[in-house]
């Protein structure tokens, strides 16, 4: 028994540590001060240990030479800024149990602007769409209709309900593309860490729903939902035409077998429910044919190993997809999240995918 109390208290650890990430990430992504103050946080130096809230690995796998590094995109020096208008709390999915909103940042334009999803992080249990409203201003004012979207938090609602919100979500603004004067052709989705995950499934699933995830599903949408909508919704391809990601766990191999840190989420330890982690994971999904990709990721991130988005941008390669990865130097989890100058590089890869938007003309407020 006393043997086994050091790994029964590493897990509460790792809990604990989760919970506490989850709350820090919401509190960076909705005030200027969270990103400024951990900004002058000290990162790695050789030697010394990235400050981290908590660690999911007892050690971090080496990846040197591995991976692709960005060279970096300069943003266009004629790039409009655009006025827009936030409308909050807009419900997109109704479900007997709850409703699901989303925030929606609208650029002024008479022409239809191509639209970016943004997911919030929080280890599928914690957060909300408030956690992206410095990343949503910013990308809106570059000519980007944002929807910053909740989705079904675990434990209450376990996996799958969390990918299922956001393919609906992508349905359900493409439905709605002529009342927020959005390109249904162009949508692309941005999310970080736990949001970052849901929206590279999102860039690799496919059109088709997963056999798997219904069968296994305990929450089920409710029958009258499906009568008043959701059928029509479900001829719309949830399908992105770019796909930005941070901080991403793009498969589980690296969790401990028989670790529960993420039972409230799967049910269960990796050992138990090892094919049902298989199925949550973006890396199953690669195909050729999946949407572009810009992965991004600290060097001392002790939560998410750099190597999870690594081999995924690695597979994306081998099978034909544009994959960028940029590794972020020195940034633990949280710092690379706050780091607000990566959107000089992910607001050109999605102009460049999405199609940049005309200047037009230019107002003293716009510079």
């Amino acid at each position: 028994m006393l043997a086994r109390l050091p790994e029964r208290l590493r897990a509460v650890q790792r809990a604990t540590g989760i919970v506490l990430l989850a709350v820090v990430i919401q509190w960076i992504g909705a005030t200027d001060h969270g990103a400024a103050l951990l900004a002058q946080q000290p990162t790695a130096t050789s030697g010394q240990k990235a400050p981290e809230v908590n660690t999911l690995m007892e050690k971090q796998p080496s990846v040197e030479g591995a991976v692709e590094i960005s060279t970096g995109m300069e943003p266009r020096a004629d790039r409009r800024r655009y006025r827009f208008e936030k409308k909050g709390a807009i419900v997109f999915r109704k479900l007997a149990d709850c409703e699901i909103k989303c925030d929606i940042y609208q650029p002024e334009s008479a022409d239809p602007m191509p639209a970016i999803i943004m997911i919030h992080g929080g280890a599928w249990r914690h957060g909300s769409k408030i956690a992206m409203i410095r990343h949503a201003r910013r990308v809106a004012r570059a000519g980007y209709v944002v929807a910053s979207i909740d989705y079904r938090l675990a434990p209450k609602y376990p996996w799958p309900a969390q990918i299922e919100d956001c393919r609906y979500a992508v349905r359900w603004l493409k439905h709605n593309a002529r009342k927020w004067n959005i390109d249904a052709d162009r949508v692309g989705v941005f999310g970080y860490s736990a949001g970052g995950h849901l929206a590279a499934l999102l860039g690799t699933i496919g059109e088709e729903e997963n056999p798997a995830w219904n069968a296994r599903n305990p929450n089920p949408p409710a029958a009258d939902e499906m009568a008043k909508g959701e059928v029509l919704l479900k001829n719309i391809s949830p399908t992105v035409c770019a796909v930005a990601i941070g901080g991403a766990p793009c498969e589980f191999g690296w969790l401990d077998e028989n670790s529960n840190v993420l039972k409230y989420w799967m049910g269960g330890s990796r050992q138990r429910f090892g094919e049902k982690y298989r199925l949550a994971s973006p890396l199953e999904y690669v195909t050729e044919g999946d949407a572009p990709f810009f992965i991004f990721h600290g060097t001392a991130d002790r939560l998410v190993p750099l190597q999870s988005p690594a081999d995924f941008h690695h597979a994306l390669m081998q099978r034909g997809v544009a994959s960028t990865f940029r590794a972020v130097n020195g940034a633990g989890h949280l710092a690379t999240f706050s780091k607000a100058d990566l959107l000089n590089e992910i607001i050109p890869f999605f102009d460049k995918h999405l199609g940049y938007q005309t200047p037009g003309n230019v107002t003293a407020e716009d510079k």
